[in-house]
């Protein structure tokens, strides 16, 4: 979700769902591809919007919908992948954060 008349690709990382139901989410999926004979890399594309009934309660949780799954390795997975090689950090899939370690030179101590 972002803000109104705000147009994003891409958000890494992502805050408009939950991390664990983004995990239920991708865990279910995977199963069921998995079942299929499937593996590999799999993009799901989710939108999530305001719930329509209840627009006035934002800390209610964003209502989804899935609008797209490739089973290949996608620009926005690629994308996030170097970023993570770059940054050297940590995704914590329980909380959704990304933590990297800020290491001081000497002369900065």
């Amino acid at each position: 979700m972002s803000t109104e008349y705000v147009s994003a690709g891409c958000y890494y990382p992502q805050q408009s769902l939950k991390a664990l139901n983004l995990m239920s989410i991708s865990q279910s999926v995977g199963r069921v591809l998995y079942e299929k004979g499937m593996i590999g890399h799999v993009t799901i594309d989710l939108v999530a919007f305001p719930n329509p009934t209840d627009p006035s309660n934002i800390n209610m949780h964003p209502l989804f919908w899935a609008v797209d799954i490739n089973n290949e390795l996608q620009d926005n997975a690629a994308i996030t992948y170097f970023f993570d090689i770059l940054m050297e950090g940590y995704l914590n899939q329980e909380d959704g954060r990304y933590e990297i370690e800020v290491v001081k030179e000497a002369d900065e101590i």
